[in-house]
């Protein structure tokens, strides 16, 4: 949760801050929020799945929040963001899970004195 708490406060500087073009390193502005979001809702899908509902819907009204601030912080709001900020939210649970669930795979394993 710790991650989470500090991946948002990160996501939030970055995307209230004044626009820099020369920052981004040539990543496309979508590819940056996708991996934001994605990366935002890892860690709570793999270790804090009941809630992951909760989390993911709040994650999705963070991205959504964003988008109608930047204009009063000299940026751009746009709906292309926000369904970037929802493709990574998608793709960080689905991702987060899958591991959760390796991981959970793997444990059960070596308690039944398997190899995994």
């Amino acid at each position: 949760m710790a991650a989470t708490l500090v991946l948002t406060v990160v996501i939030l500087l970055l995307a209230l801050a004044p626009p820099r073009p020369e920052d981004s390193g040539g990543i496309n502005d979508k590819t940056l929020h996708f991996a934001a979001f994605a990366t935002l809702v890892l860690p709570c899908a793999i270790f804090l799945a009941r809630y992951l509902g909760w989390i993911a819907s709040l994650a999705l009204a963070f991205g959504g929040a964003i988008e109608l601030l930047q204009p009063r912080f000299g940026r751009d709001a746009s709906w292309a963001d926000f369904l970037a900020d929802t493709l990574g939210v998608t793709t960080g649970v689905v991702i987060g899970l899958a591991v959760r669930f390796l991981i959970k795979r793997n444990l059960d394993a070596k308690k039944e004195g398997g190899i995994a």
